[in-house]
Order: C-alpha cells, then structure tokens, then sequence
C-alpha cells in the first residue's frame, strides 16, 4: 500500500502533515501531535495565551508552554518519553502519580533565596515542592 499524506489542523496556528502507510498510523500521529501542539495554547490556570519556549540549565534542557500573564506565571512542563526517542508527554501529575490542578499548568516558585540571591536551606522541602507542581 503506497505511504499517504495526511493534513491536521490541530489550532488556528498550527497545522501538520503527516505521512502514513494506513489510517490507524495517521490517527496515532495525529492524536501525538495534538497532544503536545494542539491544546496548549491557552493557560488553564487564568485563559491567557501561552507561548513554547526551551530552557536550558546545565546540560539540560526542558520544554514547557508558559502563560503570557505575568500575573498568572503558570507553565506546563513536557516530558521526554524513551521510545520512541524524542516524543514529547505533557506532565500533569506530581511525582507521586496525583494529578495535577489546571490539567498540569504549574506555576513555579524555584529555590528559595535570601536577599543576595544565594539559596536558602529550607527545612520545610514539602512547601516548595508543591509551588513547583512537583
């Protein structure tokens, strides 16, 4: 069976051709597709538009849509699934498999540091994991 071209528009922005030898495998890459590119241009937290953006830290590098509302700050943080290598997930459970408010829009606090900037050893771990969404 020859390899057919298939066009999804996922947002009013975005739009996506992919290639597939049936309609269970264009289906499969569709629905990845839009699971990633196709729902998250607006915040859930406050309705905002959310825009994709890479940060890199160290060696790494971490994928996340973050709310245009200063206000608001949310993010929702993408994951990197093994295989197939390179697959992006939404992350919208905690560490311990609870799901997430707002479908996974987090709004990140970071470390807690004092007023010079230098992080501050906080016995109670727990407060900052949660304004993480960790």
């Amino acid at each position: 069976m020859p390899t057919s071209k298939y066009n999804f528009k996922l947002s009013p922005d975005v739009t996506i051709q992919v290639e597939a030898d049936n309609q269970a495998d264009a289906f499969k890459q569709y629905a990845a597709a839009h699971e990633i590119f196709g729902q998250h241009g607006t915040c859930r937290g406050c309705g905002a538009d959310a825009f994709p953006r890479v940060r890199v830290v160290g060696d790494h590098s971490y994928s996340e849509m973050f709310c245009s509302n200063p206000e608001c700050g949310r993010v929702i943080a993408f994951g990197q699934k093994k295989k197939p290598s390179g697959a992006l997930y939404p992350k919208r459970k905690d560490k311990d498999g609870k799901w997430l408010e707002h479908g996974g829009w987090v709004r990140w606090a970071g470390k807690p540091r004092d007023d010079e900037g230098d992080d501050v050893d906080d016995d109670d771990d727990e407060v900052v994991r949660h304004r993480r969404g960790r």
